[in-house]
Parts: structure tokens; sequence; C-alpha cells
């Protein structure tokens, strides 16, 4: 009984973390050699905070390439004045691929801007994102 109990537990502590869930591909953009992909875990952005992955592609054979440094900006057009939404820091997690969080305040049409800098290059890429 006692083997039993430690093959259990030493199976149960050699598991990883949680599973992620599955990311859904809400849009893609082409520019230059590159497509940009926004990722999400849900099928789509919502009033609230997003997790979003950002995956940077060679648009020839559709590998991950690493773009160097990348910036998230998110605004939404209003009358007067744009508001801007809550991004943090963007995290590489891995080569092409970035995580980022945005609280989009309220419904409406954003536009997320991402910009990229580094040895694949420079170059900007922009979504157009409808928040139900």
């Amino acid at each position: 009984m006692l083997l039993v109990v430690a093959a259990i537990s030493s199976l149960a502590c050699g598991r990883t973390g949680p599973v992620a869930p599955p990311l859904h591909e809400l849009q893609r953009v082409h520019v230059g050699e590159i497509d940009v992909l926004l990722l999400a875990p849900t099928t789509a952005l919502a009033q609230t905070r997003n997790f979003c992955t950002f995956e940077f592609r060679t648009g020839t054979d559709d590998h991950p390439v690493d773009v160097g440094t990348v910036t998230v900006r998110t605004t939404m057009s209003m009358e007067g004045q744009p508001m801007d939404g809550y991004v943090t820091d963007v995290k590489r997690v891995d080569t092409g691929r970035y995580e980022v969080q945005m609280v989009l305040a309220m419904s409406g049409s954003w536009q997320i801007s991402v910009g990229w800098e580094g040895a694949a290059g420079r170059g900007t890429a922009t979504f157009a994102a409808v928040v139900r």
C-alpha cells in the first residue's frame, strides 16, 4: 500500500502546472515579409481584461520569427479625443511569440497598434477590433 501511495505521489509531483487554454486566431495582418497574428483564449475581445498573444511568422513558410522589441497600444476613436486602453508590458514567451494584457474599458471599435524593431527589421501592424 505504501508503494502505491509513493508511486501516485511521485507522478503527481512530476506534472507541470495547469494546461493553458487553446488560442484562437482572431486576426492576421500581413506586413512586408511578416504575418502578425492576434491570438486569444476566447473567440472575441471583451469589454474587460483580455489576455492576448501576438505571433510573428514569415509570410512565405509560416515559421515563427523573433522580431525583437514589441510594443502594443490600444485606442478607441471618440468625438473629441481618442481614448487609450490599458496595456501591460509585452513579454516574449517564445520565438516569435509575445504575450500582453489589454484592458478595453468600453464596448465599441478599437484599434490595436503593434510595433516591432529588431534583427527582423522594423514594422507596424494595426488590427481593428469590435468589443461588445
